[in-house]
């Protein structure tokens, strides 16, 4: 249902207590922000939820219900004394069932809100994937998804399950949480059917790619661990 019920929001509120001044990452069922839209726009109580989140300092937010990886940063405002912060968020729903095509196929010209994002299987790939694999009596949906954006239907996303291949390439996926204190960083590392992604198999925007990284090395999300006295 997208919601806490009273319980849960109080116990919530308890556990970023006790974490107030910690590196904080929070792991919800639904993401925020999906195929590069706000997913709590029209919907109160989850918006809430984000919102009691962010408010709190969670610097991470990881959320799967999205069959594919997704990431998205944000710029938010300390609420103690006004300084902005960095707020990452991911959709880690990649491991098994069919994959979400919406996100490739419906990507916004200019995701709102998000400064930066990346998400796998990237466009191109997943195209070729279905070019080479859809059966001919399937083929009316492909014309219907690529030519007419599935509409009336407002997003490519309910016609995932039509094109569910079990053929490689594989594009199921995972993360890979380390937690290096003594780097004083978290870094996020994503995997696929295959081993560890490259930065060349992601669909990119913003300033994700690092400073100084070639495209065949690791796809890592590397996020440093700010603590509050």
């Amino acid at each position: 249902m997208r919601t806490v019920d009273d319980r849960e929001a109080a116990w919530l509120e308890r556990a970023l207590d006790r974490a107030r001044g910690k590196f904080i990452m929070a792991i919800i069922g639904h993401p925020r922000f999906a195929g590069g839209r706000d997913t709590s726009l029209g919907d109160e109580k989850f918006a809430a939820l984000y919102r009691l989140l962010e408010s709190r300092g969670v610097t991470i937010a990881m959320a799967g219900d999205t069959h594919d990886f997704e990431y998205y940063q944000t710029e938010l405002v300390n609420g103690s004394d006004g300084s902005p912060r960095t707020m990452h968020y991911f959709v880690n729903g990649g491991g098994g069932a069919y994959l979400s095509i919406g996100t490739a196929f419906d990507w916004p010209d200019r995701p709102a809100g998000i400064r930066s994002w990346a998400f796998y299987p990237t466009l191109e790939e997943l195209k070729g994937k279905l070019d080479n694999e859809t059966p001919l009596w399937k083929r009316p949906f492909l014309l219907w998804l690529e030519h007419l954006g599935a509409w009336p239907i407002s997003t490519a996303e309910p016609l995932s399950g039509i094109f569910d291949f079990n053929h490689a390439p594989y594009f199921q996926s995972f993360v890979e949480v380390r937690v290096e204190r003594s780097a004083q960083r978290v870094r996020i590392i994503l995997h696929g059917a295959g081993g560890p992604l490259q930065w060349r198999d992601l669909q990119l925007g913003g300033d994700v790619f690092p400073a100084g990284a070639k495209p065949e090395d690791p796809a890592e999300f590397v996020i440093p661990m700010a603590f509050k006295k």
